[in-house]
């Protein structure tokens, strides 16, 4: 890595450094996300589902004596094309269109930048209505989502189209708890409400998986819809 000065880049050298034996010591074990949530897509003339089970990646801990790694929450991305890339041609090709996060004492996560020193912000709370309950979530019995489209994700007053094909992704995120910061207040104790970020200097922050697309055309399973 190159550091901003001489001196960040020795910094930022040694952490490199650093991450390399860490990873050697733990018989190259390294930090991963949760398990990639197993989507399925099912849509009428006019909506389209989202549907995922939840219990693999809501009891998802990874610690070691370098992180402490646990699932936080998900994000739900739609596309205009088959490509998992924000800009396609010099178009925006990606929008957020829901988050869900634990029901628990971490609100808005944010994240120190090393080479800066800012603290930026990296995933919003979510809105009460998408606050999970662990005990709910972790049940194979009741631990699924389904979210319900009806409009155009990049036009939003537009209702979906039949016969259209729709592109969408969900990630889900992992925090390392060994890096939590409280936001206000550095000497307050992790567990206490409020804003978090995670700190640079940390082993691993965040770990979340890559966004892979699937799609349905709107109205393909019309004779088999989905429950209301």
């Amino acid at each position: 890595g190159r550091g901003a000065t001489p001196l960040d880049g020795i910094t930022v050298a040694r952490t490199i450094d650093d991450g390399t034996q860490n990873i050697f010591d733990l018989n190259f074990l390294a930090p991963t996300p949760p398990p990639a949530p197993q989507v399925v897509l099912t849509s009428s003339d006019d909506f389209i589902d989202i549907i995922w089970d939840t219990p693999n990646q809501v009891k998802f801990v990874s610690k070691t004596p370098t992180w402490d790694l646990r699932f936080e929450g998900y994000q739900v991305w739609a596309f205009k094309t088959n490509i998992a890339e924000d800009i396609v041609s010099g178009e925006e090709n990606s929008a957020l269109i829901a988050r869900y996060d634990l029901n628990n004492f971490i609100q808005n996560v944010y994240k120190e930048n090393s080479s800066t020193g800012g603290i930026e912000l990296l995933y919003e709370m979510s809105s009460a209505e998408n606050q999970l309950d662990s005990a709910l979530y972790v049940d194979p019995q009741t631990g699924r989502i389904r979210l319900r489209i009806f409009n155009d994700p990049f036009s939003t007053s537009q209702k979906i189209v039949k016969g259209r094909p729709y592109y969408f992704a969900v990630t889900s995120y992992a925090l390392n708890f060994d890096a939590l910061v409280y936001k206000n207040d550095p000497t307050v104790a992790v567990g206490d409400t409020g804003y978090y970020y995670l700190n640079a200097f940390a082993f691993a922050q965040e770990a979340e998986n890559i966004k892979t697309i699937v799609s349905i055309v709107a109205g393909e399973d019309a004779n088999n819809p989905p429950v209301l």
